[in-house]
């Protein structure tokens, strides 16, 4: 996705890109660590002495390559297509961080298959990537009829770092990547997308194949804001060459990319006639990559057929004009999101939230994806009329947010109702199918949702953002006496199954110093592993103070902050359900 905003108010940063864009195409440095070479000194040096074709033109002589493209499915198991529309991501093997291009990617190739069949008639989705799948991911897009491509890791292999300043959002590996695409013989043409773009309404996959004529032909649009001779690689339309292709490594095997445009400067350079190759490139129509959108006009908008979006960090407004590709891109994400959870049970994509705010705090704390189940134990002998009162208050909630999913245990295994919660939550945790990532334990009869607009995924991802230091597998609140336990979060994590859920249980049978069972029970287990500091429990607990405590843990009575209206949960603690009810009534509350 693309983290920068673009502003028209705020003319400076756009003369700032303009001059270094036009600089970095005039003075691009090329040098490994060996030769060092200037652009300058590599145009005035003869291409035998820096091991690269003498030939000008890159399209002749040797066509072989020694790099092995792997496709899933294969060409014997399923004939290749004569085009290809070709998006790249970068698997990320843990869950440490979001994976937006690959929610991008499934988003576009699910916009695809909504295509008609006649316009798809002929092309096939690619989504190529760097790194090593797992068998979900793989799954995902294999489930949407999506040939897989395996590329090299150009980035990894030459040692390439990112410059602090790089204006693309892509890391190196990516951005180099699609230099391998041009090696793709198997297409007659190949229509490269950036995955932080939107297939808009109008969009023509036939159309577009149409533009893409001649030996070498190569397209792009000029980069917005940087004149009409500089290309925007987000979008690209080629004919595959895998002399080019091996022509293009050769070459670039000799720069060191620690500048500002990367990819999109090289390409510049070598369609340019800065470097000698074959072809220049060909202008595409600028619909077919409309660049910040946010800020155009309508008539340039409402003709966008590709559009490239920032919608992570910044809605538009309903009188904007790109509010249509916004919904059109939200409408896609949530179609894909319906059509896995239906098929999984779980989603590679998440619910886009109302508060785009919100949104931001899911991508950056990571819990944009991720799948929460509400834990409620309760008796079956507890009467009717709270049960079914319980259960219609987490029902309407979950309803709101697909991704939460609301588990009720009645069959009490451990000494007591409150003491199960512990056994269930190790149930739930240890079965791979359920795919839960969060567990909120919620009591069961006098706690209640009052709230259904706050989001599970943005309030953990708020505490979570708050303490990077410590890995997040317990957010808790803590009253006057010491943390409480009816209303937390755990996440379902290797510490939290392996060392938090059995030294917990271990608690069950432990007494105080009177040789009495502690009257807080499994809250009082907890309270002792965190400030006994056992298992290092405080380097994965996030203890919210009692003036916080509001947040998802608003108590009936006490000091302030007591329960207000809009907080998100309320908790009468040892007043039970007529305690719970009583105050509702006294104050004229209604849940939600």
């Amino acid at each position: 996705m693309n983290p920068s905003q673009f502003k028209p108010v705020f003319l400076l940063p756009i003369i700032i890109i303009f001059c270094l864009g036009i600089l970095f195409i005039e003075q691009l440095g090329l040098g490994d660590t060996d030769s060092n070479l200037s652009l300058s000194e590599l145009i005035e040096t003869p291409f035998e002495n820096v091991t690269v074709p003498a030939t000008a033109c890159d399209l002749d002589g040797n066509t072989e390559t020694g790099i092995h493209f792997m496709f899933t499915p294969s060409a014997q198991d399923q004939p290749f297509q004569r085009r290809a529309i070709v998006s790249i991501f970068a698997a990320v093997a843990d869950n440490k961080t979001y994976n937006t291009g690959l929610a991008d990617v499934l988003v576009l190739a699910h916009s695809f298959n909504s295509s008609t069949e006649a316009d798809r008639e002929g092309t096939e989705f690619v989504a190529a990537y760097t790194g090593d799948l797992t068998a979900t991911v793989k799954k995902s897009f294999l489930d949407l009829g999506v040939r897989l491509l395996a590329l090299p890791d150009l980035g990894a292999q030459k040692n390439w770092v990112a410059s602090e300043d790089a204006f693309k959002a892509c890391p190196l590996s990516n951005c180099f990547a699609k230099l391998y695409l041009f090696g793709l013989e198997e297409f007659s043409d190949i229509l490269y997308v950036d995955s932080s773009v939107v297939f808009n309404a109008g969009f023509s996959i036939a159309s577009v194949f149409e533009l893409s004529s001649g030996t070498g032909f190569f397209g792009a649009v000029p980069s917005f804001g940087l004149g009409d001779d500089v290309l925007d690689s987000s979008v690209l339309l080629f004919k595959p060459s895998i002399s080019r292709m091996n022509y293009m490594l050769n070459l670039v095997s000799k720069l060191d990319f620690e500048e500002y445009f990367l990819d999109q400067g090289f390409l510049n350079n070598y369609f340019s006639g800065s470097i000698p190759s074959c072809t220049t490139w060909s202008r595409l129509p600028e619909y077919l990559n409309v660049q910040f959108v946010n800020n155009r006009n309508h008539e340039v908008v409402s003709s966008s057929q590709i559009a490239s979006h920032n919608f992570w960090h910044e809605k538009p407004s309903s009188k904007n004009p790109a509010f249509t590709i916004y919904s059109r891109w939200v409408n896609f994400m949530h179609s894909l999101f319906d059509f896995q959870m239906k098929k999984y049970k779980y989603s590679d994509v998440g619910r886009i939230p109302n508060s785009i705010q919100d949104l931001e705090l899911m991508i950056q704390g990571n819990t944009f994806n991720q799948k929460f189940v509400i834990l409620t134990v309760m008796s079956s002998k507890v009467e009717q009329n709270v049960s079914d009162r319980t259960m219609g208050n987490r029902a309407r909630y979950c309803e709101r947010h697909p991704e939460v999913t609301h588990y009720l245990e009645t069959n009490i295994k451990a000494k007591n109702a409150v003491w199960q919660k512990v056994w269930t939550l190790e149930e739930l945790f240890e079965n791979d199918s359920n795919h839960y990532n969060w567990a909120w334990l919620l009591d069961g009869r006098d706690a209640f949702i009052m709230n259904g607009e706050t989001e599970l995924r943005a309030l953990v991802a708020k505490y979570a953002l708050e303490r990077p230091e410590i890995d997040m597998d317990v957010l808790i609140a803590c009253d006057l006496n010491a943390l409480n336990a009816g209303s937390f979060f755990v996440r379902n994590s290797e510490w939290t199954r392996r060392v938090l859920i059995p030294e917990w249980k271990g608690y069950a049978n432990h007494s105080d110093k009177n040789t009495r069972e502690h009257p807080w029970q499994e809250q009082w287990g907890l309270i002792r592993m965190y400030e006994d500091n056992r298992n290092n429990t405080p380097k994965h607990l996030h203890e919210v103070h009692q003036s916080r405590q509001n947040e998802f843990n608003a108590y009936t009575f006490g000091p302030e902050p007591t329960y207000r209206p809009g907080d998100f949960a309320l908790h009468a603690p040892d007043h039970g359900w007529k305690g719970l009810y009583s105050y509702m009534d006294l104050h004229n509350y209604t849940e939600y």
